[in-house]
């Protein structure tokens, strides 16, 4: 899944990730909202004009019928399908006060938002002292985004204030990786003295995808262009790589 094109980027190339599925995703998070929330109250907070399949951490070059949010608001509604009735919304983000009081009589928010926005949702719901189930979905779950908030007044006084209790579910985690990811894994590790996130592995994947499928077409084309084309055409149609590095 191409998620920036060349002038987005500073070094002028492509960038790509995986994407799994998000309706499944949603699915999963409504099971755990059952597990901790006891009321019936979840509220989806997503942009209006996030576009594209692709998580809202970047905008995407492939349209689809769904976006991220609209996969995953599905997916939460899934959930409830078979269980005591849930009232399951979706909120667009705004930054307006009265539209995210709405938010804050739910028992159950769920955070899809680019990072800087997710932030902002997330520091208003700590100032209300809001109490039910809070989970970060997209930039909200990388292992950076508690960062945002480092300096202000209220983590200086209590450290963890904003992010503690936030829920974030990631594909992905370097303590439970294939044996065969290891060695990637410590690569990674003695140069940036951290481990690789979920964001770090899917774009790993893409590229070992993308390699292997040029090495594949490189002997049956004589320039570059049928090879790009095919690789558009592969990327469009594959749900899962033939082998993955985790």
């Amino acid at each position: 899944m191409p998620i920036g094109a060349p002038t987005d980027a500073a070094n002028n190339e492509w960038v790509f990730t995986l994407q799994g599925s998000v309706i499944r995703d949603g699915e999963v998070l409504g099971r755990v909202i059952q597990r901790l929330a006891t009321g019936g109250d979840v509220v989806l907070l997503a942009k209006a004009d996030a576009g594209g399949v692709m998580s809202s951490a970047t905008s995407t070059l492939i349209e689809a019928p769904q976006t991220t949010s609209d996969a995953l608001f599905q997916g939460l509604k899934n959930a409830y399908s078979d269980s005591p009735p849930r009232k399951v919304r979706r909120l667009d983000w705004t930054g307006d006060a009265n539209l995210f009081s709405e938010a804050t009589r739910s028992d159950a928010v769920v955070i899809d938002l680019p990072k800087d926005d997710a932030a902002a949702a997330l520091k208003s719901l700590r100032l209300t002292s809001y109490r039910g189930v809070t989970i970060g979905y997209g930039d909200a779950s990388l292992t950076r985004f508690p960062e945002l908030f480092s300096g202000t007044i209220p983590e200086k006084i209590e450290p963890g204030f904003f992010t503690d209790g936030l829920i974030y579910p990631v594909p992905f985690t370097a303590r439970i990786a294939a044996s065969k990811s290891q060695g990637l894994i410590k690569q990674y590790v003695s140069i940036h003295h951290r481990d690789p996130s979920w964001a770090y592995a899917f774009g790993y994947d893409a590229g070992l995808t993308i390699a292997e499928f040029e090495e594949a077409e490189k002997a049956r084309a004589n320039s570059i262009s049928p090879i790009r084309t095919g690789c558009v055409r592969t990327c469009a149609t594959i749900s899962s790589p033939p082998r993955t590095a985790f």
